[in-house]
């Protein structure tokens, strides 16, 4: 709460983001996931974290973030229902951070163009 008290008073964020470019990210890259949240398949603690890069990054790389959680995500899915008959959970905080490490190491910049 404290930090993003002083992010409104500055005007910008740790990575230069502004208060409404932050704000639309949250709002963008959290929504996806509440879909699979509302239907019990993602926990609510993936959903805020997914708000809170979206917050930290600004829209446009949180929604790359996304992109590359989603493809890490499918390709456990499909690891998971090879192994297993059943239904299984994943961990999708492992996808999120796979993907904001991707989106912050610059390797992503070799898989979708930079703005």
């Amino acid at each position: 709460m404290a930090v993003a008290l002083v992010w409104l008073y500055q005007g910008r964020g740790p990575f230069g983001v502004t208060v409404s470019d932050g704000l639309l990210g949250a709002a963008l890259c959290a929504a996806p996931w509440l879909p699979g949240w509302r239907w019990r398949r993602v926990g609510a603690g993936d959903v805020k974290y997914a708000a809170c890069i979206g917050l930290l990054l600004g829209w446009l790389p949180g929604l790359r973030v996304m992109l590359y959680a989603g493809v890490i995500l499918g390709i456990m899915a499909g690891l998971a229902w090879l192994r297993s008959s059943g239904g299984s959970r994943l961990p999708m905080g492992l996808a999120l951070s796979a993907g904001l490490l991707i989106e912050l190491s610059g390797v992503g910049r070799y898989v979708l163009p930079q703005a």
